[in-house]
């Protein structure tokens, strides 16, 4: 396969050592099958009657920012991987499909996702080229999110967002979080989507604030939360087994403790300590 690299780059007049070109078989795009739990080893869809578990493709392994070339797209994985493209990619966004590689009669037809999504399964194998996403329309990448927060309250950035500390924006974080439960309550979805995402803009606000101020920054409020639910998950990142979410709850207590005596952080004396004075 490797040996079709170079016509197939001639074709497409790319040079495959430049531009950061990514070089993945299509099968890396197809979800691996769900695993066999039974139960009350379900995943959350199952145990409360949403529907099937969809296995997510994490990490995705390609970066949309940059150019792709997939080898190995065929009618055995052609509804997978544009599936998974169609994800993450915009559905109009051009690609090129390679056919009858490194012969003397290949030929690339210039389509679009939507238009592949269509196509009846591919007889044959077909190499497909992803042109690089300029980084404004990868719009479902959280990069792009950040990306987008630094540009506003960064030079030549919104006024009114590089006017902003974060005291000014705390009423818009309790505002934020008021809308969002205020729309899980009417289990109204499209709006808990919308109000999740405003929630996650103070996230990235604040975060950016502080990156710029030498704080912190995005990746280390990732840090600190990933961390502390890996180590507070023993029982699915280690060995510890339990019998029950009970079991969990008093691990997960326990932990929270230890954590709390390492930072020299003293208990409790009454229930209200260390309640936000913005509770009612």
């Amino acid at each position: 396969m490797l040996s079709l690299i170079e016509p197939v780059c001639r074709m497409l007049d790319l040079d495959p050592a430049g531009a950061g070109l990514q070089l993945l078989p299509a099968a890396t795009l197809v979800p691996p099958p769900a695993p066999a739990a039974s139960g009350a080893d379900r995943a959350w869809s199952e145990l409360h009657g949403v529907g099937t578990y969809p296995v997510p493709l994490s990490p995705f392994p390609l970066l949309p920012t940059g150019p792709a070339l997939l080898f190995g797209l065929d009618g055995s994985n052609h509804a997978a991987v544009v599936a998974t493209l169609r994800a993450r990619y915009p559905h109009d966004h051009p690609l090129s499909v390679i056919s009858r590689a490194g012969q003397p009669d290949q030929a690339v037809h210039v389509t679009t996702l939507d238009d592949l999504a269509q196509r009846a399964e591919l007889a044959d194998q077909v190499w497909l080229y992803l042109p690089a996403l300029p980084i404004q329309a990868d719009i479902r990448g959280l990069e792009t999110l950040q990306w987008v927060m630094e540009r506003l309250a960064g030079p030549f950035g919104c006024p009114w967002d590089r006017e902003q500390t974060h005291a000014t924006l705390r009423a818009f974080l309790l505002e934020e979080t008021h809308e969002t439960l205020e729309a899980l309550d009417a289990e109204d979805w499209p709006e808990v989507r919308d109000e999740l995402g405003d929630v996650l803009l103070q996230v990235v606000f604040h975060a950016e604030l502080a990156r710029q101020a030498g704080r912190f920054d995005l990746g280390d409020v990732a840090t600190a939360i990933t961390s502390k639910l890996i180590r507070r998950h023993p029982h699915i990142f280690g060995d510890v087994a339990v019998s029950d979410s009970a079991e969990v709850l008093r691990n997960w207590q326990a932990i929270k403790a230890t954590e709390r005596s390492e930072k020299g952080q003293t208990d409790r004396k009454s229930l209200l300590d260390g309640i936000p004075a913005t509770l009612p």
